[in-house]
């Protein structure tokens, strides 16, 4: 089996995930923004909005954990693709040197 790994298509990965963490930051604050509900300590709504409030809850503790996942995923994405892009021009030099030096005609 053989790795291959193109550094810009890399990289064009941790964009799409950086995306993703924008768009993610984004949800949350959508929620934080739109699922406010009154509440009441009396009646039947109160079981309502009680369940309502957990869930609210839920969902943006998730997204937070999503966010900070995303947002690690996308730094890590471009670092690996600046090594790769390092280590191909580093092996690439190496290579280069095992040939005997050729004399550039002049024109």
């Amino acid at each position: 089996m053989t790795l291959r790994v193109t550094p810009s298509e890399l990289e064009g990965y941790a964009r799409q995930v950086g995306r993703a963490h924008d768009d993610a930051v984004e949800f949350k604050r959508h929620c934080e923004r739109f699922t406010r509900v009154g509440t009441s300590d009396v009646g039947i709504l109160n079981h309502v909005t009680r369940a309502h409030a957990k869930a609210v809850t839920d969902v943006t503790s998730a997204m937070d954990q999503l966010v900070l996942i995303l947002k690690g995923a996308a730094a890590e994405l471009r670092r690996s693709a600046v090594y790769y892009e390092k280590t191909d021009r580093r092996v690439a030099a190496n290579l280069d040197a095992t040939y005997p030096r050729v004399k550039r005609p002049v024109s």
